[in-house]
C-alpha cells in the first residue's frame, strides 16, 4: 500500500475524531460557560441570592409593621420572578443543548439509513 494512502486514511480518521472532540467537548464547555455567565449577569440584576438572604428584613430599613410586611411581599414577588426566569432560561438552554448534542448522531443515522 502506498504511504500516501495510509497518510490520508490516518488524517481522515484524525479529522473525524477531532470534529467529535470539538463538537462535544469544546462546544459543551463553551455552552456551559455561556449559561453560567448569563445566570451570573442576571443575578447581578435580579439579586436572588441577596433577596433570599435578606428576606425578612424590611425594605429601606423601615422597621414599622407596614415596612416589614411590604418587605416580605415585595421580596416574595421578586424571588418568584427570578426563579421562574432562571428556570425558563435553563429549560430553553437544556433543549438547545440536547438538540446540539443529538444533531451529529441524527444526521449520521439518517444518512446511513437512507431516509
Amino acid at each position: 500500500m502506498p504511504l500516501a494512502f495510509i497518510y490520508f486514511i490516518e488524517r481522515a480518521l484524525f479529522r473525524v475524531g477531532d470534529f467529535f472532540r470539538h463538537w462535544y467537548m469544546d462546544a459543551s464547555r463553551t455552552m456551559f460557560h455561556w449559561l453560567v455567565s448569563l445566570l451570573e449577569s442576571l443575578d447581578r440584576t435580579l439579586a436572588l441570592r441577596v433577596t433570599v438572604r435578606r428576606f425578612f428584613e424590611p425594605l429601606y430599613q423601615d422597621w414599622s409593621v407596614v415596612g416589614r410586611i411590604l418587605g416580605v411581599v415585595f421580596r416574595s414577588i421578586r424571588s418568584l420572578i427570578a426563579i421562574f426566569l432562571y428556570a425558563g432560561i435553563c429549560l430553553i438552554w437544556a433543549i438547545i443543548y440536547i438538540v446540539w448534542v443529538s444533531l451529529p448522531l441524527a444526521l449520521l443515522f439518517y444518512g446511513l439509513s437512507g431516509i
